[in-house]
């Protein structure tokens, strides 16, 4: 397994991999709290007596402190490291440690299927690697873990199947939601993103919903939702300028949207954020 680059912080450690399709495998022991999120081509792992066969989309958990195999394969993937200080913090919160997964002594891993936020958040990670300063990665990581703590507690895993998809159609949704991640804020088309994916628009409209469970649209409009909350809770700009950026014609259709997802206009959100923050 290559190794791309490592983005080290006070309480986790990132990095981006690209595996090749060697024909040995790796490995290893696991001394953290792992979150591996593959983003290309398709990774294999034996964890625990566990095997997983990760495509793009798929996150998995693994807990520290056991032997880890990484299997022949090709693809890529961001790999997050929580180091043990901070992980005992998360089994000690009260918030926290009755959660299933953090307290079930038997449960090692766990496979999940990403959602449009965490796909965001990601790509935000991804794409600020080099350039990126401390504080604005640590505000994306944990954003990201927050988001994948409130999956696995509500119940609403929505666990990878892989018998029901077709890995012939895997590159063709990891280039559309690609696309959708760097053109988010533009007027862009279901043809544009099919083009771009390399399949018919009427084909690629069934095949990423049965995916992603969400249409190309609510794709969309979720990525462009993550993006104005991320705004809201980290930026001083108008709310104007945050709709815009977001990729919302008007202000009014993007205080109606928000509304409708979060039962508060982002002027509102902003207030409870602010009020949240200087408690």
């Amino acid at each position: 397994m290559n190794r791309d680059f490592v983005f080290r912080s006070d309480f986790y450690e990132i990095k981006f991999w690209n595996q090749d399709s060697s024909e040995s495998s790796v490995t290893g022991w696991n001394e953290n709290f792992c979150i591996t999120y593959v983003h290309g081509g398709n990774l294999r792992f034996n964890l625990f007596r566990c095997e997983y066969d990760l495509h793009t989309g798929c996150i998995l958990l693994d807990k520290p402190n056991y032997a880890y195999q990484v299997l022949p394969a090709k693809g890529q993937c961001t790999v997050i490291r929580i180091y043990p200080d901070f992980y005992q913090t998360l089994l000690e919160d009260a918030g926290y440690k009755n959660i299933f997964f953090i307290s079930n002594k038997n449960l090692l891993s766990l496979s999940l299927k990403s959602s449009p936020a965490i796909d965001y958040l990601h790509f935000k990670i991804f794409e600020g690697r080099f350039v990126l300063q401390q504080l604005e990665m640590d505000i994306l990581v944990m954003e990201l873990l927050h988001r994948l703590i409130a999956i696995i507690d509500c119940g609403s895993m929505n666990k990878t199947k892989e018998g029901d998809l077709n890995k012939n159609h895997f590159l063709a949704i990891e280039n559309a939601k690609e696309y959708i991640c760097n053109n988010f804020s533009k007027n862009i088309s279901l043809n544009a993103i099919a083009r771009y994916a390399c399949i018919s628009p009427f084909h690629f409209n069934r095949v990423f919903k049965k995916f992603t469970s969400f249409s190309p649209y609510q794709y969309l409009l979720n990525i462009r939702m993550a993006h104005g909350v991320f705004l809201l809770k980290n930026s001083n700009l108008p709310v104007s300028e945050i709709a815009r950026d977001s990729g919302f014609k008007t202000q009014e259709y993007f205080a109606t949207s928000f509304k409708q997802k979060f039962d508060n206009t982002p002027v509102d959100y902003r207030k409870i954020i602010q009020g949240i923050n200087s408690q």
